[in-house]
């Protein structure tokens, strides 16, 4: 949640091939940047969304990471909220 241009997302598809990720930001442009680093990674995928509103579905996710994110939202105890709703 929150992954700017991707590079730790990114880091992760890499390292741990047998298991799918999704980096989501609410930058388009971060998006864009993250989007032109996966290169061969079929396990990746980036989209556009607001952490504090998440369009993923509860119980989604196996863990979440927010690195340098949290001290960019107003509300980050929603966005803890809907980072404990995601999670399996």
């Amino acid at each position: 949640m929150g992954c700017g241009e991707g590079s730790i997302t990114v880091w992760f598809a890499n390292r741990f091939k047998e298991h799918r990720f999704r980096g989501v930001d609410i930058s388009s442009i971060g998006i864009d940047l993250a989007r032109k680093k996966t290169g061969n990674a079929t396990n990746l995928e980036f989209a556009v969304d607001d952490i504090v509103h998440s369009q993923l579905k509860d119980n989604s996710c196996s863990f979440v990471i927010l690195q340098s994110v949290l001290e960019h939202v107003i509300d980050y105890e929603k966005v803890l909220e809907e980072a404990y709703r995601i999670l399996e």
